[in-house]
């Protein structure tokens, strides 16, 4: 991208800054400080600056997956809608450095890290702004796209957890990205407005001034994700234990149950009809026998 690219709003311009005393350009992380020397503006197509001072920003920026999918076309995928995290106070509006508008598409790859010839994950970051083509409605938007490798273990587990719907929970940050860059603040983690460099833009360097860091391979990130299973409920642990307890006992009609009562009952008679018989010969043996005697 350069300065004559008709989808920029402004250029660039770089900024000396070391004739600067107030120690604005001295930013402090993790208790180390680091003067920049050089700083972008951009400028609008008046020659107005629009946003100055903009040095590297070094703090993270938190996403969370809005949904997930699986493909394969030549080598498996999975792909991811993302969205920055809900809470305000880690939340910033990223815009790509010429353009006015936030990044309207943020989005996550993942593949094997065995598909590189190294095996190794790593994460990597492209960008670009808004394109408007031969048609007014013929529109590609801004967008930021990671391309994450996982090893195949992780990305065996992953991908059967989103085949099954049980992925949840899928988060992704990145820490002192090289290619983010803010207004100097006396407190940068307060700044909201991140501007991202790519390589596609096109500096005009003035002597001495090395080129300035670039959107790409991200050394510090993190990456997780949680496994969603639903729990069964006290009552269809009951339900479940109680038909396994009569999974065994056999299934009779009423006409069925009817009749085995009257056997049932039938079989009694009889047993205290036999018990009677025995008790009526106990008694005519005892009264021969008193006869007898007497």
């Amino acid at each position: 991208m350069n300065t004559e690219d008709s989808d920029l709003e402004y250029s660039l311009r770089v900024k000396d800054t070391t004739e600067d005393t107030s120690g604005k350009f001295t930013q402090y992380h993790w208790g180390i400080a680091t003067t920049y020397e050089w700083a972008i503006d951009e400028v609008d197509k008046n020659g107005k600056v629009v946003n100055e001072d903009q040095i590297p920003w070094r703090h993270s920026i938190y996403f969370e997956a809005t949904t997930i999918t699986y493909g394969y076309h030549d080598r498996e995928w999975l792909h991811a809608e993302l969205k920055q995290t809900d809470n305000y106070r880690y939340r910033q509006r990223l815009e790509i450095f010429g353009a006015s508008k936030p990044v309207e598409s943020l989005s996550l790859n993942i593949y094997r890290a065995s598909q590189k010839i190294n095996n190794s994950e790593s994460l990597r970051a492209d960008a670009d702004i808004e394109r408007k083509y031969v048609s007014p409605t013929d529109i590609a938007p801004s967008y930021l796209e990671f391309e994450l490798f996982l090893i195949d273990e992780k990305f065996d587990e992953l991908k059967k957890l989103v085949i099954e719907k049980k992925a949840s929970r899928i988060n992704l940050s990145i820490k002192d990205c090289k290619g983010l860059y803010s207004n100097c603040h006396a407190d940068s983690t307060l700044n909201k407005n991140i501007k991202i460099l790519t390589p596609e833009h096109e500096i005009e360097l003035p002597e001495g001034c090395e080129d300035f860091l670039r959107i790409g391979i991200i050394e510090n990130y993190s990456f997780g994700y949680t496994s969603e299973q639903k729990l069964a409920s006290n009552s269809e642990i009951e339900e479940e234990v109680t038909e396994k307890q009569f999974d065994d006992e056999p299934v009779t009609t009423k006409e069925q149950h009817t009749q085995e009562k009257i056997n049932s009952e039938l079989q009694s008679i009889n047993s205290m009809l036999n018990n009677a018989k025995y008790i009526a010969q106990a008694i005519i043996t005892l009264l021969l026998l008193i006869w007898i005697s007497s």
